[in-house]
């Protein structure tokens, strides 16, 4: 019975680690959001979700290029992947470029980029070097 007991706290335990840990992570994200997209360097990386109906959840990268009055430029990851994994995702086509102005990085942040158009697309985490 005290061996159930043990194993019950155990996994109650690690179980209340990983809520923490993803909730302290999620707020990290939301915070760098925060910071960084109102005003965007050259260097910057995005790191963004899109789901579609066929293809289910893509996280991709994209790299500031840089930042004019039409928008902000983009290098795109070479790479997406099925879950939100950033192992071989941080490789940039500097042939391709992909320009997104400061009110659709507003609407992506706000979680409002689905429509007949678009896929539903969301910015995960902002990082700066």
């Amino acid at each position: 019975m005290t061996y159930r007991k043990n194993f019950l706290i155990l996994v109650l335990c690690i179980g209340a680690f990983i809520a923490a840990y993803l909730f302290y992570v999620k707020k990290e994200r939301q915070a760098s959001v925060a910071r960084y997209l109102p005003q965007p360097l050259p260097g910057d990386i995005y790191k963004m979700e899109r789901k579609t109906h066929a293809e289910g959840r893509t996280a991709y990268y994209l790299q500031v290029k840089e930042v004019s009055a039409q928008g902000v430029y983009f290098y795109p990851s070479q790479m997406t992947a099925w879950a939100p994994t950033d192992i071989f995702l941080k490789h940039f086509d500097s042939t391709e470029v992909i320009r997104y102005s400061k009110k659709e990085l507003e609407q992506i942040k706000d979680g409002q980029w689905d429509n007949d158009d678009h896929d539903y697309t969301t910015l995960l985490e902002i990082s700066r070097k």
